[in-house]
């Protein structure tokens, strides 16, 4: 799965400490019902001494940071389970310089997917 570079390092620490154990939460994720990120985030496994960890508005600024890092609109789809372009439409309103038009994210999308 993609990681933004600020987060690679920590990404990989995680990883390397957890050998062949699951990272963020306990099992593997199924990824074949529609919810799979809401239901993915609400099971995060938590410190036992830290906060309960909530998914709130998360979703939210993942989408808006990754849509105005420029991450492929396909790659964003895969890593955020959204079946369609024309979704992120409501996240590209808030990202300047990113078209929020469902036309314009399709199109950038088709674009992406034939390189």
């Amino acid at each position: 799965m993609p990681v933004a570079a600020r987060y690679a390092g920590p990404a990989r620490e995680l990883a390397r400490r957890a050998g062949d154990d699951f990272i963020f939460r306990p099992g593997p994720a199924d990824r074949g019902y529609k919810n799979f990120v809401n239901g993915f985030a609400g099971r995060l496994a938590a410190g036992p001494g830290g906060p309960l960890l909530s998914a709130g508005r998360c979703r939210a600024s993942f989408l808006c940071d990754h849509l105005a890092a420029g991450t492929p609109v396909p790659v964003l789809l895969a890593i955020t389970g959204i079946a369609e372009a024309e979704s992120l439409a409501r996240y590209a309103r808030h990202v300047p310089g990113v078209s929020p038009s469902k036309a314009a994210l399709r199109a950038r999308w088709l674009a992406e997917t034939s390189r």
